[in-house]
C-alpha cells in the first residue's frame, strides 16, 4: 500500500518536498499524540485495581498528578498540530492550484479542444481539496488511528496474553472486508467522478447559452436532458453510498462480534482468578476503543478510495504534454514583417485535411484579406502562424525566419490579435485593456481607444477607463462594445503583425468603416490579415486570398479577382444580394473605398 501511495502521489513529490520538514514534524506530533491518547485506560486499570480493592490512598495522588500531566500534554500537541496544520494546508493548497493554472497555460489548445470546462473547473477547485485530503487521512489521520490501534493491542497483550489474541483475529477480518469493499467502491466513485464532471460542464453550457434556449423555446428540453443527466449521476452515486453502507455495516458486526467475545473469556478468567476488574475494564475499554478506531480506519479507507480518484484526475491534467514553447530557440526579429506559407499542410484529425498544400507570400507592411467558405481554412491558417498548431508539412516563414526555430514567446509578441469572440475578464477597463499590453500611461490608452471609436462611449462612464465590467456587479457590455475593446487591445500592443478575425463582425457599417480606417493608417508599418465572412471589411486590403477547401484558389487584388475568379466573384454577389444591393461591383467598391 505504501508503494502505491508513494506511486500516486509522485508527480506531487516537487510540491511536497518544499514542506517536508512541516510534514515531518507534524508526523512526530500525531505519533506521540496517538501513543499518549491511549494511556488513559490504563491508568484507569491502575486506579481499579491499586485504590478501590488494595485501598492505596497514596497511589491515587500518583495516578492524579499523570492523568493531568498526560491531558496537558496532549492538549497542547493538538493545539501545535492543528495550527500547523491550517497554515501547511493553506500554503499546500495555494501551490497546487498555481500549479495547475500555470500547467493550463502551458497545454496545447488541442487539449482545450477536447476538454470541458466543468471537467477543468471541478480539477481545479474539488479535486484539489481532495489532494489535501488524501495526505491529511493518509499522513496524518489513518496514521495515528493505526497507531492508536497498535497501541490498544499492545496494552491488551501486556495485560492479558488471551484477550490480546482477540483482538489480533478482530483486526486482519476488518482489513480484509476493508479491502474486498475499496476495489469495487474505487470503480464505482470514479464513474460518480466522472459524470459529476460531465454533469457540471453541461450546467455550464446552458448558464452561458440560458438566454438562447429560452428564444429557441427549448426549455422543456433541456429540463429534461437536465433530469436524466441529474438521474444517472444519482444512481452511481447511490451505487457507492450502498457499498459504503454494507462496508460500514460489516465491520461493525465484526466489532460486535470481538465485544462479545471478550467478555465472554474475561468472565472465565476472573473467576478463574487469571484476571483483575482493572484489568478486564480497561481491556474493555481498549476493545471499545479499538471497534472505533477499526470504524474510523474502514471509513478512512473509503474516503481515500474518493480521493484517489480526484488525485488521478490531478495527476492526469499534471502530466499533460505541453506545449513546445522553444524556449531554447533564439527569438524572432521582424524588420519587414514579410509572411510565407510553404505547402503547408494541415489537419486536426488524420482522416480530414483542413490545408492541403497552400502557399501563400505576404509583403510586410500590407493587409491581406482572407476570404472562403466557413470551414475552408481561414482561422486554421491564422493559428498556425500564431504557432498555436504545426502544420503536418511544409514551412511558415516571417521575414524568411522559420517560425519553428524560434521561441512561441517571441512569435506571440510580433504578432496581435483580435478576434470576434472577445473575452473580457472581471475587473477594469484599464486592466482589461492592458491585458498584453507594455504600455501603461492614461495617454496611449485613450489614443488606442480613439483608434477604435470606442472613447466617447468610456468617457460617458462615471469612473471612465477605472470603470467595473463584467463579473457579478459590472457594467454589462454588447458584443460591438466587446470587438472594440478587443481592437484597443490590438492598437496598444505594439506587434508589426496584425490578424483580426472578423473582428468587426458586431459593429455598425459606419463603426466598421472608421475602423477599417485606423487600419489603412497603419499600413507601411505592420503587416494586417484581415478574416472575416463580410465582404465589406476587405474591399479595402491590398490583396486578397480565397480560399476553398484548404487551397489557395486566388490571390490577387479585389477588383482583379472580380473579373478573373469565379469563386470570389460568386462569394462577393452573394454578400450583397443578401444586403439587398443592386450596384455593380465598380460603384460598390468605390462606395467603400471612399
Amino acid at each position: 500500500m505504501r508503494k502505491t501511495i508513494y506511486t500516486q502521489m509522485k508527480p506531487l513529490w516537487p510540491i511536497i518536498r518544499r514542506y517536508r520538514w512541516s510534514f515531518i514534524n507534524l508526523f512526530i506530533c500525531v505519533v506521540v499524540t496517538s501513543v499518549i491518547g491511549m494511556v488513559y485506560p490504563y491508568i484507569f486499570g491502575m486506579l481499579i485495581d491499586e485504590v478501590f480493592y488494595q485501598r492505596n490512598l497514596q497511589f491515587l495522588k500518583y495516578i492524579v498528578i499523570l492523568y493531568g500531566a498526560v491531558f496537558a500534554g496532549e492538549q497542547c500537541l493538538h493545539i501545535c498540530f492543528n495550527s500547523a496544520w491550517a497554515y501547511l494546508a493553506t500554503r499546500f493548497s495555494f501551490d497546487i492550484r498555481k500549479t495547475l493554472y500555470d500547467k493550463l497555460l502551458s497545454l496545447r489548445p488541442a487539449f482545450f479542444t477536447a476538454s470541458k470546462s466543468g471537467d477543468l473547473m471541478t480539477i481545479i477547485n474539488r479535486d484539489t481539496e481532495e489532494v489535501l485530503a488524501f495526505i491529511h487521512l493518509n499522513v496524518f489521520f489513518l496514521a495515528a488511528n493505526i497507531l492508536r490501534l497498535l497501541t490498544a493491542v499492545a496494552f491488551v497483550l501486556y495485560a492479558s496474553f488471551y484477550l490480546g489474541l482477540l483482538m489480533l483475529v478482530a483486526v486482519p477480518a476488518v482489513v480484509f472486508v476493508t479491502v474486498l469493499f475499496n476495489r469495487r467502491l474505487r470503480t464505482r466513485l470514479t464513474e460518480q467522478r466522472e459524470q459529476y464532471g460531465s454533469l457540471m460542464s453541461w450546467c455550464f453550457e446552458m448558464l452561458a447559452g440560458l438566454q438562447d434556449i429560452r428564444l429557441l423555446g427549448a426549455g422543456k428540453y433541456s429540463s429534461r436532458t437536465f433530469v436524466h443527466m441529474l438521474i444517472q449521476y444519482m444512481r452511481v452515486k447511490n451505487s457507492s453510498s450502498k457499498l459504503e453502507w454494507i462496508s460500514e455495516r460489516t465491520v461493525g458486526l465484526i466489532s460486535l462480534c470481538s465485544d462479545l467475545a471478550l467478555y465472554i473469556t474475561a468472565c472465565y478468567l476472573i473467576i478463574h482468578q487469571q484476571l483483575t476488574l482493572g484489568v478486564f475494564i480497561a481491556s474493555m475499554e481498549y476493545f471499545s476503543k479499538g471497534g472505533e478506531l477499526l470504524q474510523r480506519i474502514s471509513g478512512a479507507s473509503r474516503s481515500i478510495q474518493r480521493n484517489k480518484v480526484a488525485i488521478d484526475r490531478v495527476i492526469s491534467l499534471l502530466q499533460e504534454p505541453e506545449e513546445n514553447k522553444g524556449s531554447d530557440l533564439p527569438g524572432l526579429r521582424v524588420t519587414k514583417g514579410n509572411i510565407e506559407f510553404d505547402n503547408v499542410s494541415f489537419s486536426y484529425t488524420p482522416e480530414t485535411p483542413v490545408l492541403q498544400n497552400l502557399s501563400l507570400v505576404m509583403e510586410g507592411g500590407t493587409t491581406v484579406a482572407l476570404v472562403g467558405k466557413s470551414g475552408s481554412g481561414k482561422t486554421t491558417l491564422a493559428s498556425l502562424l500564431l504557432g498555436l498548431y504545426k502544420p503536418d508539412s511544409g514551412e511558415i516563414r516571417v521575414d524568411g525566419t522559420p517560425i519553428s526555430r524560434c521561441s512561441l514567446r517571441s512569435l506571440r509578441q510580433v504578432v496581435s490579435t483580435s478576434a470576434q469572440e472577445t473575452f473580457l475578464f472581471a475587473g477594469t477597463l484599464r486592466e482589461n485593456l492592458l491585458w498584453g499590453s507594455v504600455y501603461q500611461e492614461d495617454k496611449a490608452l485613450w489614443t488606442a481607444c480613439e483608434q477604435a471609436f470606442i472613447s466617447e462611449y468610456i468617457r460617458t462612464l462615471p469612473e471612465g477607463l477605472d470603470t467595473l465590467i463584467e463579473g457579478d456587479h459590472g457594467l454589462r457590455m454588447s458584443e460591438g462594445q466587446k470587438q472594440r475593446i478587443s481592437l484597443a487591445r490590438s492598437f496598444l500592443r505594439p506587434a508589426p503583425i496584425i490578424i483580426y478575425d472578423e473582428a468587426t463582425s458586431a459593429l455598425d457599417g459606419e463603426a466598421e468603416k472608421a475602423v477599417r480606417a485606423q487600419w489603412n493608417n497603419l499600413g507601411g508599418s505592420r503587416t494586417a490579415i484581415v478574416i472575416a465572412h463580410r465582404l465589406s471589411t476587405i474591399l479595402s486590403a491590398d490583396k486578397v486570398a480565397v480560399l476553398d477547401n484548404g487551397r489557395i484558389v486566388a490571390y490577387d487584388h479585389h477588383l482583379r479577382l472580380l473579373s478573373d475568379s469565379e469563386i470570389y466573384r460568386r462569394l462577393f454577389y452573394e454578400q450583397y444580394a443578401e444586403n439587398g444591393l443592386g450596384m455593380n461591383h465598380e460603384e460598390t467598391a468605390a462606395q467603400y473605398q471612399a
